[in-house]
Parts: structure tokens; C-alpha cells; sequence
């Protein structure tokens, strides 16, 4: 006699695609439903541990922080990771990485610049990502074009940390022709939580990280918004030495066509951007210069998504 079992109806996993954007502050994780676009995680975490070195900590990182997500969700099944990272300016060590990342979690991975997420993430195929952060680097698509600081301690030209590290500058030689404080002293001196400008210097040493100094950026921006004249001639000279990173990439053949502008502090000054935006004009008047209106993961996503599509990053 044959018995017949009732039919068992199973539930097929969720194919997703998982977007990674690690900032030196935030990192940024997003699982997306490769079918729908639908995102089915973001999560935001504390970054102060990553390093893009040595290649087995930063691969570590990265796999760990992908299988975190992913036991945060229920029912899918990982077939595509995009990654965009802080201190991977060197392409080999983004090729590696992708390659060490892909074995331990056997899907296609893309890894690249944090910088380079702007472009698929404002949408586009081709252009500049201009990121303006504690550090500031501009990245073109496509392999070799890249310039910019590879670490704050070597250059950290148009970086929030060079801005309120010339500002102090600016305040000790005032401050040392005994001249009346002017908004810029105030500001930083409120922010730093300071008595006496003797103490700037002190407070302000050396360190291996820009966080410290570059978390006081926004004082700096409110007193060229108070009519400080010492910190208006510094935020344009910060847009002027950004604007010269993309100029670099174009002197070297790169077509910008688009230059996208994102990062923890340019999005926030509309005075900063307008200067990027018109230093670069000034050289370049034919680019199509714009301020990122979408979250960076997503270009992490796109990434991903296209390894899916047509196996290209």
C-alpha cells in the first residue's frame, strides 16, 4: 500500500547582496534584497578598530562583520559583497583583499576606497569621488587613478584636521601679538573647552589619529559664518586644496566628467561645498560637480549587485 505524505512546502531563502562602507569613525553595513532592492538590514557601528592592515586582520574585520549581519537576518543566502573602505588607497591591496574576503566567504567581492563609493552611489558609471573627511582624497573609477593622503600623518591637504590644525596656528600667532580674540578663538576655545589659548597648544599634540583634531572642524566653520575673515581665508584655502586633488587626477588624463562630494564634513557646510564646487569649476568649467544626496553604502550595494549581474565591479 502506498502512503502518501502531505506535501511539505519549503521557504526559499532570500538571495542578498550585503554593502560595507568603513569610514574612520562609522561603519556602515546594508543586506539588500537582490531580487526586490528592498534592504533588509542597515546597521551603523563604531570603525575604530578597522585597519585596512595587516591583510589578515582587515579580512578578518570585513568576514566578521559580513556573518554578523547576516545572523541578524532570517531565511537568506549571501551571494555578493561590495566593499568600500578607509585606508585601502593602494589598488593591490584592495584587489587582495577582495580575493582573501571572496575565499573565506565564497561569494564575489569587490573591494575598493571608501572614496569610490561616491560614483555608484550618486548613480553613475564613471567619475571622481571627492571624500572630505578627518582625511580628504579624491578617486577616479577605474584602476591607477587615484590620488589624495594615504594617512593624515603623511598629507592631509583639504582634511578636517589640517583646517583646525592651521586655524590653531592662526590663533597662537594672534594670540602672541596680544590682538583682540576674534570669533575663530572664541570658537575653537568653546570647543576644546579651553580657559587660557595657552593651553591650545597642550591640548592639541601630536597623535596617530586626525579624529582628535578634526572633530573641532566645525568651530572653525561657524566663525567664517560669524565674520571671522582668519577663518573664511581658511575654509577657502581647505576648498581650494580639495578642488586641487581632482585637478591632479584630470592632469593626469582622467576625464572628470562627474566629481561627486561626500564625507562627514563637506555634506554638512554648504559654504565648504560651494567652495569645492567652484575651484574645481574654475579649472575644469565642463564637470558636472554635485554634493552625494544618498547614503555611500549604497554604492557598496551597487557594487555588489553588479558582480551579480555581469560579474564586473
Amino acid at each position: 500500500m502506498t502512503q502518501h505524505l502531505p506535501h511539505q512546502r519549503t521557504t526559499a531563502r532570500r538571495r542578498v547582496v550585503i554593502g560595507l562602507d568603513i569610514g574612520a569613525v562609522t561603519a556602515q553595513v546594508r543586506v539588500v534584497d537582490q531580487a526586490s532592492g528592498s534592504i533588509v538590514l542597515d546597521h551603523m557601528s563604531a570603525s575604530a578598530s578597522w585597519s585596512a592592515t595587516p591583510l589578515s586582520y582587515a579580512t578578518a574585520w570585513i568576514v566578521d562583520t559580513v556573518r554578523r549581519a547576516l545572523d541578524d537576518c532570517a531565511d537568506v543566502e549571501l551571494v555578493a559583497v561590495g566593499v568600500g573602505a578607509t585606508g585601502c588607497e593602494v589598488r593591490a591591496l584592495s584587489d587582495a583583499l577582495g580575493t582573501t574576503v571572496c575565499a573565506a566567504l565564497r561569494v564575489p567581492t569587490v573591494v575598493v576606497n571608501d572614496a569610490e563609493l561616491l560614483i555608484p552611489a550618486a548613480g553613475l558609471e564613471r567619475g571622481v569621488g571627492v571624500l572630505v573627511g578627518c582625511s580628504a582624497i579624491a578617486v577616479a573609477t577605474g584602476p591607477g587613478a587615484l590620488t589624495g593622503a594615504s594617512s593624515w600623518a603623511f598629507s592631509d591637504v583639504g582634511s578636517a584636521s589640517s583646517l583646525v590644525r592651521e586655524a590653531v596656528a592662526n590663533v597662537l600667532a594672534r594670540a602672541a601679538r596680544d590682538e583682540t580674540p576674534d570669533p575663530l578663538r572664541i570658537r575653537l576655545m568653546d570647543s576644546m573647552q579651553l580657559r587660557s589659548v595657552d593651553e591650545l597648544a597642550q591640548v592639541l599634540h601630536w597623535n596617530a589619529r586626525a579624529l582628535p583634531w578634526g572633530s573641532h572642524a566645525p568651530a572653525v566653520f561657524e566663525a567664517a559664518d560669524e565674520g571671522s575673515r582668519d577663518a573664511h581665508a581658511l575654509v577657502t584655502a581647505n576648498a581650494q586644496a580639495v578642488a586641487t586633488l581632482v585637478v591632479q587626477l584630470a592632469q593626469r588624463g582622467v576625464d572628470v566628467l562627474h566629481a561627486v562630494v561626500g564625507g562627514d564634513v563637506a555634506p554638512e557646510v554648504p559654504r565648504l561645498f560651494a567652495g569645492i564646487r567652484r575651484s574645481i569649476l574654475d579649472e575644469l568649467p565642463d564637470a558636472d560637480v554635485r554634493m552625494l544626496d544618498a547614503p555611500a553604502v549604497e554604492g557598496a550595494v551597487r557594487l555588489a549587485q553588479r558582480t551579480v549581474v555581469d560579474g564586473r565591479p
